[in-house]
């Protein structure tokens, strides 16, 4: 589905999806640096830093993290440079 922020935050179906923006890292990573589902954490890129709360995920390989972009609240696409979709970022508690 579409759900990038300009239209779909105001939709309840996408927002039942995802209501809020997050920080999406793996179970390994979390477990390393002690981040707990639902806890504050920053990501700083070479750009910004933005804060949000931690989603454990079984999904994603260690080393990675993912935060939707189109959450105004969270605001993860101040970490990218103007055409990359990816960064070398530093996560940490909030």
């Amino acid at each position: 589905g579409f759900h990038n922020g300009t239209m779909s935050t105001r939709s309840e179906n996408n927002l039942s999806v995802s209501a809020h923006g997050y920080i999406e890292i793996s179970e390994e990573d979390a477990k390393r640096l002690g981040i707990a589902e639902g806890s504050s954490v920053k990501v700083t890129s070479a750009l910004a830093s933005i804060a949000g709360p931690a989603r454990v995920s079984s999904k994603l390989k260690a080393g990675l993290l993912f935060a939707p972009y189109h959450f105004r609240e969270l605001n993860a696409a101040t970490l990218l440079t103007r055409s990359a979709n990816i960064a070398n970022v530093k996560i940490e508690k909030a």
